[in-house]
């Protein structure tokens, strides 16, 4: 059974398993020989009572008479009617003299619900699926490795300030982009299609009116140097859909937008903030966040690394926590003081997972008397409640702005700042600290980590 759970270990998707969970599932295995053509699974089996790991040879897996995949050494076949209760109508065949590892179904099916096996399953039936559709199976759909220069397919389509909207519009209509960059002599500017929409149609304006009543100024820009990887992140985090590209010596060489970075249907987190942001309480920003985990499997499967789908994730959470903030806001009324909401731990550092939970403290300013420190942290409570129903849960260790240990004044932070380093050992100064020192690092990184500076003010990321 050794040399079993041994080849088990070296394969997806067991190698996430641990040892006994592994002796237990190669103790149940039974080694079957299929000489090539060979029938091992037939579309007509009206049960499916096993799942099967190739040891040695390769296995053709035909539906409808097409083929949908080729498993060879220590790749898996027959699992995916285990877990839909339904035949399926694939039928396995050997491509050549085949041993096998057959697993009954009530050993593998337990094992292949587990959370962490959802990634080789969608990998599994999307490489399928696309070999169905006569597709590459392994096609480039993110282009994170590359410079965002190598990404430009044409010139960017250039204006002047005084530009109508109308004009404008013309003009992007005819090139068949959508959006058109300013050029205001001192900086650019830009306008794009949905620009058009809500702050001219929508809004009433005359066709006659200037591009620069209605530009985004100053565009977020990204230097041609830059990877694929880190803009796709900057458009996430900043909610933009175009990204103007500039040479090192700040010439305007193009305009990406996010179908250069990411194949349409991988555009999952750009519409996810648009749901967010659309959402009108926060009942309908929990069925928007509900969709968090389709948009980890399918940034995944778009080819990027595990750090930019975490940071992406901290986007995510900021769009929500900044909408709820506004709920809040809603609910309770303007804050006597302005204030910032401070994201620390995991998503301080941009490496949540998207089961981790939420730590976060409240800074204001003005005085910490008692009546004020009770108001931020109800107004507190409030945002939090609606984050765990965000599937963002609170800290089990009370690392929460609704704890008043992590609801203070500016000053008063400071002031207890300052015992911490001095006496770390007393009032659990050395835990408090480290909060407080990591949301520092991750402020010098990007800015102060913050998501509202005072509900007061514009809710946005403070720079």
């Amino acid at each position: 059974m050794h040399d079993i759970a041994d080849f088990f270990r070296g394969h997806a998707p067991f190698d996430s398993l641990g040892n006994e969970a592994l002796e237990g599932l190669a103790s149940s295995v039974e080694i079957e020989f299929f000489a090539a053509g060979a029938r091992i699974i037939d579309s007509g089996d009206e049960t499916a009572r096993f799942g099967y790991v190739v040891r040695t040879g390769s296995v053709e897996l035909m539906l409808d008479g097409r083929l949908v995949d080729l498993a060879g050494d220590g790749e898996m076949f027959g699992f995916a009617p285990l877990l839909s209760e339904d035949p399926g109508g694939l039928m396995a065949v050997a491509a050549e003299d085949t041993l096998v590892y057959r697993i009954p179904a009530d050993v593998l099916r337990p094992v292949l619900e587990r959370p962490a096996f959802v990634r080789f399953v969608t990998q599994v039936m999307t490489k399928r699926l696309r070999m169905l559709a006569g597709r590459d199976p392994e096609p480039p759909l993110f282009s994170g490795g590359r410079p965002v220069g190598e990404l430009i397919r044409a010139a960017a389509l250039v204006c002047g300030p005084s530009m109508s909207v109308q004009e404008a519009g013309k003009r992007m209509a005819e090139a068949g982009v959508t959006c058109i960059v300013v050029d205001t002599g001192n900086g650019l500017g830009i306008v794009t299609d949905r620009d058009i929409r809500t702050r001219v149609v929508a809004a009433g304006a005359a066709p006659e009116t200037a591009v620069s009543e209605v530009m985004t100024a100053p565009a977020w820009t990204v230097s041609s140097d830059r990877m694929a990887t880190e803009a796709l992140l900057e458009m996430i985090a900043h909610g933009i859909r175009h990204l103007p590209v500039l040479s090192p010596d700040r010439r305007l060489l193009g305009v990406l937008d996010d179908v250069d970075l990411l194949a349409n249907e991988r555009r999952a987190p750009f519409r996810l903030r648009a749901a967010i942001a659309r959402a009108s309480d926060a009942g309908e920003a929990a069925e928007a966040a509900a969709e968090l985990p389709e948009m980890v499997i399918a940034l995944f499967d778009a080819g990027l690394p595990p750090a930019a789908i975490s940071r992406a994730i901290s986007s995510i959470h900021d769009a929500v926590t900044r909408r709820l903030i506004e709920f809040a806001q809603e609910r309770l009324g303007r804050p006597a003081a302005p204030y910032t909401w401070l994201a620390t731990g995991s998503f301080g550092r941009f490496e949540p997972f998207p089961s981790s939970d939420v730590d976060c403290a409240i800074a204001w300013e003005g005085p910490d008397d008692l009546e004020l420190r009770r108001t931020m942290v109800t107004r507190a409570e409030h945002v939090l409640a609606d984050l765990a129903a965000c599937r963002f849960p609170p800290d089990t260790n009370g690392v929460v702005a609704s704890n008043p240990l992590f609801a203070r004044s500016i000053e008063e932070w400071e002031h207890a700042a300052t015992s911490w380093v001095e006496q770390p050992d007393r009032d659990r100064g050395l835990m408090l600290l480290s909060v407080v020192v990591e949301s520092d690092r991750s402020g010098e990184r990007r800015g102060r980590r913050s998501i509202s500076r005072g509900c007061s003010r514009a809710l946005r990321i403070a720079a």
